[in-house]
């Protein structure tokens, strides 16, 4: 055999070795299923982890899965936990739970049922399940994790006692367009806390707890919820010893909604621009020993709406005082006989109607201050009153006497000012647009520019913005700015600034343009010289 033919045969194995080697770490993979009789840990160095069946971690057994770890579910699958499932990742080295298809979608695989034993993830995320369930007489922690696209809850917790779920985002929860269900759910639960975790775009409600005691609902951020569903960003029906502090709801159907509930606390809440009201008192049961204190309620169409139907009463151990009610279509709303509120020492301003009762409802809201010392505007008992309207004939709605000073910070919406860097522009030169000379007694957050040509720079945080105009014309540019109370600027119409926009010369005649002017100039000099032999001659 020639020397060539032996090179020849070693490129081509070598040719196939690589090609080989390439195509099983391609293919690389760890399938699982059926029982885990004994403590397992899942490697990284063995990842992905493809189920092709059930995997159930047995009650003797503890699953611990290493940072970094891909578990992805090939079908219809669930991981139940009987025993102890330890998932911790780090930051930049999570934990993956998800789909193995190439397109996946929610619903594709079964979802994390723990039923007992301990469970702690952390640094986890888990897409496309049904849903994560908690339930049993186990432990379970949920951290700094990662929940989206699910077709019922994101976390649904079933007669269980002592979960923490903390640090976790929610995005997309319940896409069965059939299902009511929101992305955490807790069903006769004890000693639940639910702390520091944001929620977006759920299609119902974000937090909801049924017929619990001892559970504590703190510090979450809940915006855009209630897409499909009439329902608050947190839903409270039957439950006992609750403590809702310091969160956030914003831009859903309602803000909280409290149905057939004893011994709550409601405080230091801040909800805004929701559709319905910021706190509901609405219910067919009953409603006791609740306080509501220290909650900004703005930019809603009620602040406090207390609504009772069938044989629901809302009792005088409900008591409502030191809340900022503001800029809301109706501050207070009381919309039956049965609901026995009674708002003292509340700041209630800049609403449409500060106190509305109706069928045959009656309150007592004496020691409310309502924008103005003079009080509140009552048609025939306080005609001279600047503040809030209310309603009501003097005897089912009591508001004298009232306060003549606030209780707390009284916020002024937002000033807008805009100005721009040239008046005058070119086609698509640009127009840098600036706002922040705009002012608020709090601080702005966002800013939205109108361009005048049928454009906007949607809501912003940024107060200065560049801008180009692709057309003549002259066009007016206004900005709205938003307050950390959500209230936005009427002044657009005094601030608008003409743009005149100057067309830029066609390119396609600067050629010809060109060409002539140099024509002209080659004429103009031979009849200089013409005329300059004429002279000499």
């Amino acid at each position: 055999m020639s020397r060539k033919s032996v090179l020849l045969i070693i490129v081509i194995l070598g040719t196939f070795s690589i090609i080989a080697t390439f195509n099983i770490r391609i293919v690389k993979a760890t399938w699982v299923e059926g029982h885990i009789t004994n403590d397992t840990t899942w490697k990284f160095q063995d990842s992905p982890f493809i189920v092709i069946n059930d995997v159930i971690v047995d009650s003797n057994a503890t699953l611990t899965i290493e940072p970094r770890v891909e578990v992805k579910f090939g079908g219809d699958f669930s991981l139940t936990i009987l025993g102890n499932l330890s998932a911790i990742g780090t930051v930049g080295h999570e934990i993956m739970f998800t789909s193995n298809k190439l397109q996946p979608i929610a619903g594709d695989w079964k979802g994390i049922d723990f039923q007992g034993g301990h469970i702690f993830l952390d640094f986890c995320l888990i897409e496309y399940p049904d849903r994560v369930r908690l339930s049993g007489t186990g432990k379970a922690e949920i951290k700094n994790s990662k929940i989206h696209d699910t077709y019922y809850e994101g976390i649904e917790l079933l007669d269980i006692a002592g979960v923490l779920i903390n640090g976790t985002e929610f995005n997309s929860i319940n896409k069965n367009p059939n299902y009511s269900s929101g992305a955490i759910r807790a069903y006769t639960c004890i000693n639940v806390t639910v702390s520091n975790n944001a929620f977006a775009n759920c299609m119902a409600y974000a937090i909801g707890a049924e017929y619990g005691s001892y559970l504590s609902i703190m510090s979450n951020f809940i915006e855009n919820c209630n897409l499909r569903w009439y329902s608050a960003g947190i839903n409270l029906f039957g439950a006992q010893n609750v403590a809702v502090d310091g969160n956030i709801v914003k831009a859903c159907k309602g803000g909280i909604d409290i149905a057939t509930c004893d011994n709550l606390r409601i405080s230091n809440n801040r909800m805004y621009n929701n559709t319905y009201f910021g706190i509901g008192l609405r219910t067919g049961g009953r409603i006791s020993n609740a306080s509501i204190y220290c909650n900004t309620l703005y930019s809603n169409d009620k602040g406090i709406e207390a609504t009772t139907w069938y044989y629901g009463a809302i009792e005088d151990s409900v008591r409502i005082f030191n809340n900022s009610i503001c800029y809301n279509t109706f501050g207070i709303f009381v919309g039956s006989a049965n609901s026995h509120i009674e708002p003292h020492y509340n700041d209630i301003y800049l609403n449409t109607f500060g106190m509305n009762v109706s069928n045959g409802a009656t309150c007592n809201a004496t020691y409310n201050y309502w924008g103005d010392p003079s009080g509140p505007y009552h048609v025939s008992m306080n005609p001279t009153g600047k503040g809030n309207p209310v309603n009501g004939n003097g005897v089912d709605l009591k508001f004298i006497p009232f306060l003549t000073s606030p209780q707390g910070h009284i916020n002024q919406p937002p000033v807008a000012a805009l100005s721009v860097d040239k008046r005058t522009v070119n086609i698509n030169e640009i127009a840098t647009f600036d706002a922040s000379n705009s002012t608020d007694d709090g601080r702005i957050d966002y800013y939205l520019f109108d361009f005048g040509d049928g454009t906007n720079s949607s809501w912003t945080t940024l107060s200065a913005v560049a801008h180009k105009y692709a057309l003549n014309g002259t066009y007016y540019a206004t900005v709205t700015v938003m307050d950390d109370y959500g209230v936005t600027s009427t002044n657009a119409q005094l601030i608008k600034v003409q743009i005149t926009v100057v067309p830029e010369f066609p390119s396609f005649l600067i050629l010809p343009l060109f060409m002539i002017v140099t024509l002209i100039a080659v004429a103009i000099q031979r009849r200089k010289c013409v005329t300059g032999r004429k002279y000499s001659e």
